[in-house]
């Protein structure tokens, strides 16, 4: 069972929210397997908008890839982000798809109009949602999972990107990063080998000024079996070992 397998992109504005006593001690799931993303879909103004912004990124290097005739919509998220109380849209695009070294565009919508475009270099970004406010200023962070998987080793990774944590001119800085999935089955490798094993965790966030993270980690040791089961609750995130993607500014189409 490939649980490494499942890449979708899509549109989802993440209720960060939990249950029972962990509802009651203010944790909220921040990333969890079993949550499901719609489809992204832009209105005709968007995409005017993302093709403008695509073309302003120049000649992006894409012989080793494949490149779309036109942006492809990763996802779209619902702020706002960098003004509170503004209505807000964070559109993540694609033009060129190369393994592991994408560069991925992010456009940030007022109203309709741009107020921010970035490029994110060199990432794997398959999903995008936004998330509800977890460090109390008024703001929703921005989150994108990302993926890797080659020869039966994978790995998944979230990073939650906090826009009051900004480098000078307005840039994203280092987000929370955390490992969302780990996959160890190479082909041929025997069932139930020690090198074996599949790792889900289910992510959760405790909201405030700084705000504080753990995760429940469930898995197997046998490739092939259907079945996980819990393991280890409770526990500090565990940290990718990829950099985050690169963010550079680029002019407003």
């Amino acid at each position: 069972m490939n649980l490494l397998s499942r890449v979708m992109a899509g549109l989802a504005s993440l209720m960060v929210m939990g249950s029972g006593a962990d509802a009651q001690a203010g944790w909220r799931v921040l990333y969890s397997a079993e949550r499901t993303l719609t489809p992204p879909q832009a209105t005709p103004q968007e995409r005017a908008l993302i093709g403008r912004a695509a073309a302003l990124r120049g000649g992006e290097d894409c012989a080793l890839g494949e490149r779309f005739a036109a942006p492809k919509l990763i996802g779209r998220a619902p702020g706002p982000f960098l003004k509170a109380g503004a209505q807000e849209t964070a559109l993540v695009y694609q033009t060129c798809l190369i393994y592991m070294g994408d560069t991925v565009g992010l456009l940030i919508t007022r109203a309709g109009t741009p107020v921010l475009h970035v490029a994110f270099e060199a990432s794997a970004i398959s999903e995008v949602y936004s998330v509800l406010d977890i460090n109390r200023d008024g703001l929703r962070e921005l989150a994108m999972l990302e993926n890797f998987g080659d020869a039966g080793v994978g790995l998944k990774w979230l990073n939650v990107w906090d826009f009051r944590r900004v480098a000078a001119g307005g840039l994203p800085t280092t987000p929370h990063r955390f490992t969302a999935a780990t996959q160890r089955c190479e082909p041929g490798q025997p069932e139930g080998a020690g090198l074996a094993s599949i790792r889900q965790y289910q992510l959760w966030v405790k909201p405030g000024q700084t705000p504080a993270f753990r995760a429940d980690e469930r898995g197997t040791d046998r490739c092939y079996s259907p079945t996980l089961r819990p393991l280890r609750q409770q526990i500090s995130p565990l940290k990718p070992e990829y950099a985050a993607p690169v963010p550079t500014r680029l002019p407003l189409p």
